[in-house]
C-alpha cells in the first residue's frame, strides 16, 4: 500500500518499507528511519530550514542542538541538529505532517510503502 503523508496520515497499525521524498526512494525498516530521512531531504532543500524549526513552536520541541534531550534521537545530516525519534508512530506521522505544513509541501511531496497491517488472527499467532 502506498500512502501520502500530507496533510495528515493514519493507518494505525502499519509498518513501514520505503519512503519516498520528492521524488527520491529510500528504504527504512522504521518509523525512526524514515522521519530522519524525510527531515534530512526537506532539509537539503531549505536553505533556512534550521531558523523556522527553531521558530516554530511545535517543531522546536522535537528538533534540537542537543540530544541527551531525547530519548533516541539521530542528526540530520551533519548539522548538529537531532531530531527525536523516540516517540511513539503517531508522534513521529504528526511530526512529518508539521514538517510539511511548514515547509508548504505538496500533498504527494512524501509518500510511504507500507506493510499489511496485522489482522487479529495473526496478533494471536
Amino acid at each position: 500500500m502506498i500512502a501520502s503523508f500530507l496533510p495528515d496520515f493514519s493507518d494505525t497499525g502499519a509498518g513501514i518499507r520505503s519512503v519516498e521524498v520528492f521524488g527520491e526512494e529510500s528504504s527504512v525498516t522504521t518509523w525512526a528511519e524514515a522521519l530522519d530521512a524525510i527531515a534530512e531531504a526537506i532539509y537539503s532543500r531549505n536553505p533556512d530550514f534550521i531558523e523556522m524549526v527553531t521558530e516554530d513552536e511545535y517543531l522546536s520541541r522535537f528538533i534540537r542542538q542537543d540530544a541527551g534531550v531525547f530519548y533516541n534521537s539521530a542528526e540530520i545530516l551533519d548539522t548538529g541538529y537531532f531530531i527525536d525519534t523516540g516517540t511513539n508512530t503517531n508522534s513521529k506521522r504528526r511530526l512529518i505532517a508539521a514538517l510539511g505544513s511548514t515547509f508548504n509541501l505538496a500533498h504527494d511531496d512524501i509518500k510511504a510503502e507500507l506493510t499489511a497491517k496485522k489482522t487479529t488472527d495473526e496478533e494471536d499467532e
